[in-house]
């Protein structure tokens, strides 16, 4: 099944300018607990970094630290974003449930 239907189905409607995002990165693991409806901004700014980040070998860091610091803490401010979105969907599904 689509990870957007399954969202839909048992999380909610995902909201208008908004993308469904893999936690963990895998596109294979669609348990609910795994997917986050974040705005596509902050979607489409973590994947960049994400990407950049990755791609860092030790020499190029040692030889671009400077940018390479301010890279990762934009990308701490933007993971700071998924886990706060991530704690929200939680909170919401769980009052929906004692209702």
């Amino acid at each position: 099944m689509d990870y957007r239907k399954l969202y839909v189905e048992e999380i909610g409607k995902i909201p208008k300018g908004f993308d469904v995002h893999h936690i963990d990165h895998n596109k294979k693991n669609n348990k609910t607990i795994n997917l986050v409806a974040l705005p596509s901004n902050i979607h489409r700014r973590y994947h960049s970094f994400y990407t950049q980040v990755k791609k860092y070998d030790p020499q190029r860091m040692i030889q671009n630290k400077k940018q390479f610091l301010m890279q990762l803490e934009t990308f701490d401010e933007l993971y700071r974003k998924v886990i706060w979105f991530a704690n929200m969907k939680f909170c919401i599904v769980g009052e929906e449930s004692e209702g």
